[in-house]
């Protein structure tokens, strides 16, 4: 109990029990009698830089700037206080005062291990990684037996593009705390980038039996397991179930009544809920739908949770007839809204990709809810009613494996807009110069082990051939020996791999030039990554996995009718891609009427594949309406 009032001679006492509260997390009470002391005290450094740390605690930022300053004034040497200072000057972007807070504590104390590691945060903000590893370094040699340092250095490890050795750090930080999650979940993505796919399995396992995971982490661990060929389809849906389980019930009781009417002909309203409505896959497929919707039948909504904005942005919000920026909205506070705007039929743009807010649609705040587009599998959630898929990337019979309805497309679940001013497409480069270059420029964590063991194979099988890679994390010396590593242990030598980093969009695409046929990987294939290359006039040769994510692909090729290049096993991936390489005029051919045969089809066709999926939404509409009817 908090005294009311406070002699002089019971500061020192105060003192203690304010601390022992805060320490327990009592912090309103331990602010109280903080306060209390400051009015007999009011130049107690001790306790102006305690109160600031509740403040900070609040993320009444500027507030706990004033009060720590203060103490900073009063006790200039006493380095604790300007490492707190740096602390909360980062948290309120102003990088500048606080690298110089920071410095200042250094300065006062060369052996400050806290200091050192909150300067190597601050410079990973600031986007300046080796400067930043080098505190970070001083940190751990400080104090080797903490883990958090250890996982704060495999950061910046990361950012230098030194995978290898951030599994290290990140592995020796989990051996000092084995329920460290953020190390875990840190850690996993790197496995699975290095084509460590066992390990990143069993770490997604101790991952999702922690008790004290939330929605979001384990959304990251459900997306990852989509990647590893060590996990079916079966125990990916189990997984996916086990999360609505855990997270699919509302935060609070559900009206399930709703105002909506329930007539069929009327004018409905259509929710859109995404983090992704800027430069990403989900807006390159989504920008044809929005711009062919019938908006005499359908009012469109678009609800976006993300604070990235670029020109993807503004074209959307163009499209639409009400945007919402949402992403400083609460789960409920967005369903509130939702459910405000009288939306009929409310879809997820994301499922288990980062920044999802599928926790939200477990208080249906629409009649009509659906997922599509973002993601492949199931969400796993009872209340979200349909899954939209295609005839290919959800097989009949398959249907078991969802938590919602799977309707389907008439052709894809995707519509494809060629980007604006792509380069023309090249001649075959493999006339020119004699070589046939096979190519990837798919995501690494896709490259499963079974993919470099096939794409060995293939360059064994095709004399004088090549392979190019293409990916951000290639551009670093350290990822690249890895990889040549990968396929030196199935006998292929580093002089016919052809490693390569980051470019420009348009860059990316003038390299198909050098590319003879594009390899897919399995079990999680190419998107936008496939559309591209074929556009470009590259043949793609796939292998139609056991999930969704793995026929992506398969689905392009069969609108395209060229079921040919879709391979059933590795084997007959080996063989189609040997074939085709050996065959130098249909090489051309291919080459010459891909753009032309993709322009013409169903794939970019934003009309006829916007009529489709208003269809799917009547016959939502349609048999919710009857339900209501019945009721």
């Amino acid at each position: 109990m908090v005294q009311r009032t406070l002699k002089k001679s019971q500061v020192p006492d105060a003192v203690r029990t304010a601390l022992a509260l805060h320490q327990r997390g009592e912090l309103a009470a331990a602010e109280e009698l903080y306060r209390q002391i400051l009015r007999l005290e009011p130049k107690n450094s001790d306790v102006l830089h305690l109160l600031g740390l509740i403040r900070d605690a609040g993320g009444f930022f500027d507030r706990a700037i004033e009060l720590i300053e203060k103490a900073v004034r009063i006790s200039p040497d006493f380095a604790v206080y300007r490492n707190s200072l740096g602390v909360v000057l980062r948290k309120a972007g102003r990088f500048a005062e606080a690298k110089r807070a920071l410095e200042k504590a250094l300065a006062l104390r060369h052996d400050y291990a806290e200091a050192h590691n909150n300067m190597g945060n601050l410079l990973r903000q600031m986007k300046q990684p080796q400067e930043a590893l080098s505190h970070f370094e001083r940190a751990v040699a400080l104090q080797p037996e903490n883990p958090f340092y250890h996982n704060n250095r495999a950061g910046a490890l990361c950012d230098a593009g030194r995978l290898c050795s951030a599994v290290e750090s990140f592995e020796r930080a989990i051996s000092l705390k084995p329920d460290y999650l953020e190390a875990c979940t840190n850690v996993r993505g790197v496995y699975t980038t290095l084509g460590l796919h066992r390990k990143a399995y069993d770490i997604t396992l101790k991952i999702m039996g922690m008790k004290c995971i939330d929605a979001a982490t384990c959304s990251d661990c459900l997306m990852g397991l989509n990647y590893l060929s060590d996990c079916s389809q079966e125990e990916i849906t189990r997984h996916h179930l086990a999360y609505g389980m855990r997270f699919g019930a509302p935060s609070s009781p559900v009206d399930r009544r709703f105002p909506n009417l329930p007539v069929e002909d009327r004018k409905l309203r259509i929710g859109y809920v995404s983090p992704d409505f800027h430069r990403h896959p989900v807006a390159y497929y989504l920008e044809p739908v929005l711009k062919n919707h019938d908006h005499e039948r359908f009012e469109i909504f678009c609800y976006y949770t993300n604070d990235t904005q670029d020109e993807y942005t503004d074209r959307l919000k163009s499209l639409a007839d009400s945007w919402l920026n949402s992403h400083s909205l609460s789960d409920d506070a967005l369903a509130g809204r939702i459910a405000t705007d009288g939306i009929d039929i409310l879809i997820d743009l994301a499922g288990h990709t980062a920044h999802n807010r599928l926790p939200l649609f477990a208080s249906r705040p629409a009649p009509v809810q659906a997922t599509w587009l973002g993601y492949f599998n199931t969400t796993g959630m009872k209340a979200i009613d349909y899954l939209i898929a295609d005839r290919i990337v959800v097989r009949d019979g398959e249907e078991g494996m969802y938590a919602e309805k799977v309707v389907r497309l008439p052709e894809s679940r995707f519509c494809y807009q060629p980007p604006a001013g792509a380069p023309e497409v090249a001649p075959s480069p493999s006339r020119r110069s004699g070589v046939v270059t096979f190519g990837s420029f798919n995501n690494l964590s896709k490259l499963s082990p079974p993919v470099i063991e096939a794409w060995a194979q293939l360059l064994k099988r095709v004399e004088n051939s090549r392979l190019l890679l293409k990916w951000n994390t290639l551009g670093f010396e350290e990822a690249r020996l890895h990889y040549a590593g990968l396929f030196r242990e199935h006998g292929i030598g580093s002089e016919r791999l052809l490693l390569q980093g980051f470019s420009s969009h348009g860059d990316m695409l003038a390299e198909y030039s050098t590319v003879d046929i594009a390899l897919d990987p399995f079990p999680f294939c190419g998107g936008v990554t496939t559309c591209e290359a074929l556009w470009m006039g590259v043949p793609v040769i796939t292998l139609a996995a056991d999930r969704p994510a793995g026929r992506q692909t398969a689905s392009f090729l069969s609108i395209l009718g060229r079921d040919d290049l879709v391979a059933a096993n590795p084997e007959e991936y080996v063989d189609i891609g040997a074939r085709l390489a050996g065959d130098e005029r249909r090489l051309a051919a291919l080459r010459s009427t891909l753009r032309e045969s993709m322009a013409s089809s169903p794939l970019c066709d934003g009309k006829r594949f916007t009529l489709g999926l208003e269809r799917l939404y009547l016959d939502m509409w349609r048999t919710w309406c009857e339900a209501a009817d019945m009721r």
